[in-house]
């Protein structure tokens, strides 16, 4: 990490603060992609969930007409 002592002068290295920024922009785009994999997952389980249920009101329905 870099110091304040490092940054606060007329010419800091300009490699550092990049590598330093460039770090901060890997990690905030890593857990934005993780995020969006997180809604991903949740879709893909509120599917399963609703085919169930239709599965279940279907099960019902063709039951009741039978009888």
């Amino acid at each position: 990490l870099l110091d304040p002592e490092d940054v606060n002068v007329d010419q800091p290295d300009e490699k550092s603060i990049i590598t330093y920024v460039a770090t901060y922009y890997h990690y905030f785009s890593k857990m934005k992609a993780l995020a969006v994999e997180g809604k991903r997952i949740g879709k893909v389980l509120d599917y399963a969930i609703e085919a169930d249920q239709l599965i279940e009101k279907y099960e019902t329905l063709a039951s009741e007409l039978l009888q």
